[in-house]
């Protein structure tokens, strides 16, 4: 929401490896962010056919969700604009011609970026290479859940009860 009120026109695109993480990432902007803001700037948008954009005119901009499937890929082909905002979640389970597709997008003159989250659970992939490769433009930044407030210490607890502390799953999620 803030990249569409702060960089109109512009076009958002929520993904995710299924329906149900995107459906989950549109209902964290619609549920939890979009009752905080004032009601002046929350009246100024409407969601249609799955897609959040403003009322008035939705080419300034709006939020496209879709999952990497191949089958969904269709629902953002041709939606373009001079701004983007790529928010990839689960991005570690995107094969490359969904990677291709994405970057495409950034190709403009306008402020692109592109925000991925994932666990390092594979060792290939645009994910992977992303964060590996010498010459890549993007910057990672880690993020344990032991340094969040919003993961109780218990998951710590749990992951090493369960996994052990040499463990590669408590090492990535702890």
């Amino acid at each position: 929401l803030h990249f569409m009120l702060c960089h109109a026109p512009s076009i958002v695109i929520v993904t995710g490896p299924g329906d149900r993480v995107v459906k989950a990432m549109m209902d964290a902007i619609v549920h939890h962010w979009w009752p905080r803001l004032p009601v002046s700037i929350r009246d100024s948008f409407k969601a249609v056919d799955g897609e959040l954009m403003f009322k008035r005119n939705p080419s300034l901009g709006r939020i496209v969700a879709f999952s990497t499937d191949a089958r969904k890929r269709e629902a953002v082909k041709g939606k373009r604009s001079h701004n983007v905002l790529i928010i990839g979640d689960e991005y570690s389970a995107a094969d490359d011609e969904s990677d291709r597709m994405l970057v495409g997008y950034l190709s403009g003159n306008g402020i692109n970026r592109m925000v991925l989250f994932s666990q390092p659970t594979r060792l290939t992939g645009p994910f992977h290479r992303a964060f590996t490769k010498v010459d890549s433009p993007f910057v990672g930044l880690t993020v344990p859940g032991s340094k969040s407030h919003r993961v109780s210490p218990r998951l710590g607890d749990n992951l090493a009860r369960t996994y052990g502390k040499d463990s590669a799953v408590y090492r990535c999620d702890w």
